[in-house]
């Protein structure tokens, strides 16, 4: 939308310094106003030049969209150039453009027109900001807000945001349409889920596409619910940090705000707990793959010396379902094969006990 402000005075000159040799010229005949923020207006001024002999009697300035209010003077005299401020107001994102017309007579009714550009933007910020507690084998709900109003005319239909957590307490699940949320809104929903398990804090990607737009009259909504499997996990809380986000295209621009934190309900289960925080050896590691697993995984350990150890499987509650090995073992690495076809799916952990040092890894058994 391109708003009209006054006519603020006249500048004599020489000669003409402007496009065009004859009746009223404009400089710049092109505005771009650049980035404004959507609801938002910027100004730029122009120069209107009477080239002629007689004076330029000004008519109208009319604008494609709506007609506004003009303060302007009658006249521009011969040889006399006038600053005319014109402002743009953001209605929407992304690129938006207008022709101004000014009609004026100088011996005969005349036209000129001023081409006007600007882009729309906004910003809306993801945040959690609150404590989320879960027992192990129970499935959590991360509240994921959005701080900002997003009127349907946005037409955002897709999103995006990464997340740290630490992967002993935590599993990311795909399904982010549970719940009372903006995302529950979006129509038909697809979700992609991108866990990186090889970075400490482990990282997931979420990338969600509705078939309908995201819509929030409200200034602080939750936007999505991101699912989480609770694991036993080697500490009793950790953060929740959102590292990025983004929205369609980048309209409106994402960006990242509270942190939240995960705290373990299990005080009742320490006595199945298969994880030692105290980390005493560091010459011992344990790890699954593939993971999640559909029917046999390869469980990798490695020992830095020659030790007795004990290898085994447990549920999520302590109950031990398989046992790999149990005696000597000479260093180095050395891989088992854990059949589990016969079991139910759910999560399980993988309990190593080496030397005096326990390790642990979790595994994720789906059909």
């Amino acid at each position: 939308m391109i708003r009209i402000c006054l006519l603020v005075f006249f500048i004599a000159t020489a000669g003409p310094a402007f496009l065009g040799a004859q009746g009223l010229t404009v400089d710049p005949e092109k505005v771009d106003f650049g980035q404004i923020p959507v609801g938002s207006d910027r100004c730029r001024s122009i120069l209107l030049h009477n080239n002629i002999s007689v004076p330029v009697a000004l008519l109208a300035v009319r604008n494609p969209v709506e007609p506004f209010p003009v303060d302007f003077p009658d006249t521009i005299p011969t040889d006399t150039s006038a600053l005319l401020e014109l402002c743009f107001q953001a209605r929407h994102l992304g690129a938006d453009s207008a022709v101004i017309t000014i009609v004026y007579h100088a011996g005969t009714r005349d036209s000129l027109q001023i081409r006007a550009s600007a882009f729309g933007w906004d910003s809306l910020a993801l945040g959690i900001g609150t404590t989320v507690t879960g027992r192990p084998g129970s499935v959590v709900d991360v509240p994921i807000r959005v701080f900002g109003d997003i009127p349907a005319s946005y037409d955002v239909r897709s999103y995006h945001f990464r997340m740290q957590f630490n992967k002993t307490m935590l599993y990311p699940l795909s399904d982010v349409t549970h719940g009372a949320s903006l995302t529950a809104g979006m129509g038909d929903v697809a979700v992609d889920m991108l866990p990186d398990f090889s970075v400490a804090p482990a990282q997931v990607e979420f990338r969600v596409r509705g078939t309908l737009p995201l819509v929030s009259p409200m200034t602080d909504s939750i936007l999505v619910n991101a699912r989480f499997l609770v694991l036993h996990g080697n500490a009793l809380s950790s953060d929740l940090t959102l590292l990025s986000s983004g929205f369609a295209e980048g309209l409106p621009r994402g960006g990242i705000f509270l942190k939240g934190r995960f705290v373990a309900d299990s005080l009742c289960y320490q006595d199945l707990r298969l994880v030692d925080i105290s980390d005493r050896d560091a010459d011992v590691s344990i790890s699954g793959f593939p993971n999640p697993m559909h029917s046999t995984a390869t469980i990798l350990f490695s020992i830095r010396k020659d030790m007795s150890l004990r290898l085994s499987v447990h549920t999520m509650l302590g109950e031990e379902v398989a046992l790999l090995a149990d005696g000597p073992w000479s260093a180095g690495t050395h891989q088992l094969r854990f059949d589990a076809t016969s079991l139910p799916e759910g999560s399980y952990l993988c309990r190593l006990l080496a030397g005096g040092a326990l390790r642990i890894c979790s595994l994720l058994l789906l059909r």
